[in-house]
């Protein structure tokens, strides 16, 4: 188990970004070197999947394609989320929706929060809560790194600078989010809103996982078209090797989150 789980970190920090890695994690594991042919549905819930491709690279998409795609037309009805996704750059908004959101909220609390690193003031509910949280998130953190060992190299995607960005975008996100929320649930002092901060990050990671679900709900023949399109094989981006640092940086944070969190579990019920 230990030398499997060594064997799993080592792999993952060789990765480059520059598509599927077929080698096996040990010896003895067996390496899907093929995909094989795929049907449309198959197509759509890879695109879907898939991290490098997020609101950078929907919006490449329909800056070099999307307007020729006539999909919308052959099913006799107008997309206002199709039509506009390039006019008003909707996928770009998403991303910025989301940014501005999260930054709005942090400052926020920087600003009104003035009791120190451990000013042990709050009521025994609220230390219970808070390591309820803390618990909960010590639990999500193992899924967070499995998260990128799944999807980082299922497909064979375009290696490019935006696909690149999308990639760092998706996990480096995530993980900011799930480390504000904690910080957001200690220096909140009502248990009411401590539930709802953690909900409101919750949301703002979803955000443009939703406007990809619905936008290829209504018009699934350009996941098809996608698919078609970006997921092959390519040659290495120059981009990898200047995002190689960010994503080793990326990845020992989610190694060294598990251990943020279980500290506190401990930490947050005795000082908040």
């Amino acid at each position: 188990m230990a030398s499997a789980l060594v064997a799993g970190v080592k792999k993952q920090l060789k990765h480059t970004l520059s598509g599927r890695d077929k080698a096996p994690v040990l010896p003895t594991c067996r390496s899907d070197d093929s995909l094989g042919p795929l049907t449309d549905e198959q197509k759509i819930e890879a695109v879907l999947d898939e991290p490098k491709f997020g609101m950078f690279a929907l919006f490449q998409y329909h800056v070099k394609y999307g307007y020729k795609n006539e999909q919308f037309q052959q099913r006799n009805r107008v997309y206002c989320s199709h039509l506009f996704s390039l006019w008003t750059a909707l996928p770009v908004l998403v991303f910025c929706a989301q940014w501005l959101l999260y930054v709005g909220l942090v400052v926020h609390k920087l600003r009104t929060y003035k009791d120190g690193i451990c000013p042990n003031k709050a009521a025994y509910e609220q230390k219970v809560v808070m390591s309820g949280v803390a618990m909960l998130y010590f639990v999500r953190s193992f899924f967070l790194w499995d998260n990128v060992v799944d999807r980082a190299s299922k497909h064979k995607v375009v290696s490019s600078c935006i696909t690149i960005c999308d990639y760092m975008q998706e996990f480096s996100f995530n993980l900011v989010c799930y480390a504000t929320n904690i910080y957001m649930v200690f220096t909140e002092t009502d248990v009411t809103n401590m539930i709802l901060d953690s909900m409101a990050m919750e949301f703002l990671m979803m955000i443009d996982n939703e406007f990809e679900q619905w936008y290829f709900k209504l018009i699934p023949g350009s996941a098809i078209d996608i698919y078609d399109k970006f997921f092959v094989e390519t040659k290495k981006s120059k981009c990898q090797y200047i995002c190689c640092l960010p994503y080793k940086l990326l990845l020992i944070a989610l190694i060294l989150f598990p251990f943020l969190c279980f500290i506190m579990i401990f930490y947050g019920a005795i000082c908040k």
